[in-house]
C-alpha cells in the first residue's frame, strides 16, 4: 500500500500545484472574454463610423455636382444674362436727360423764383401806395 499511498500523495500534491493554474487559466479566460466584448464594441463603432464616412463621401459628391452645375452656369448663363440686363439699362439711360441740362435748368428755376419773388413784392409795394 506503500505504493498507493505514494500515487495518492502525489496526486494531492499534483492537485495544490495545479488549482493556482487553474485560477490563472480561469482569470485568463475571463479576461479574454473582456477583451473579446471591447473588440466586439469597437468593431460596432467602426462600423458606424464607416457609414458615416460613407454618408460624407455621397454628400461631398452631390456637393461637387452642384458646384459644378453653378460654375458651368456662372460661365456659360450668367454673362448672357447680364448682357440682356446692360442692353435694357442702355435703353433706359438714353432716356435720362444730360446731368449739365439739368443742373442748368435747376439754375434757371432758381433765378427765376428769385424774380417772381421780387416782382411780387414790388407789385405789393405798388398796390400798397
Amino acid at each position: 500500500m506503500e505504493t498507493n499511498e505514494l500515487l495518492q500523495a502525489m496526486k494531492t500534491m499534483l492537485r495544490e500545484e495545479l488549482e493556482p493554474i487553474k485560477s490563472d487559466i480561469g482569470e485568463l479566460k475571463v479576461g479574454q472574454e473582456r477583451l473579446e466584448q471591447k473588440v466586439d464594441g469597437l468593431e460596432q463603432k467602426v462600423d458606424g463610423l464607416e457609414s458615416k464616412v460613407d454618408g460624407l463621401e455621397a454628400g461631398q459628391k452631390t456637393m461637387q455636382l452642384t458646384v459644378d452645375r453653378l460654375e458651368l452656369l456662372m460661365e456659360h448663363k450668367l454673362p448672357e444674362q447680364m448682357s440682356l440686363l446692360s442692353e435694357g439699362h442702355e435703353g433706359l439711360y438714353s432716356r435720362l436727360p444730360d446731368v449739365n441740362a439739368v443742373f442748368d435748368l435747376k439754375q434757371r428755376v432758381g433765378a427765376l423764383e428769385t424774380t417772381v419773388t421780387q416782382n411780387t413784392d414790388d407789385i405789393r409795394d405798388l398796390k400798397a401806395m
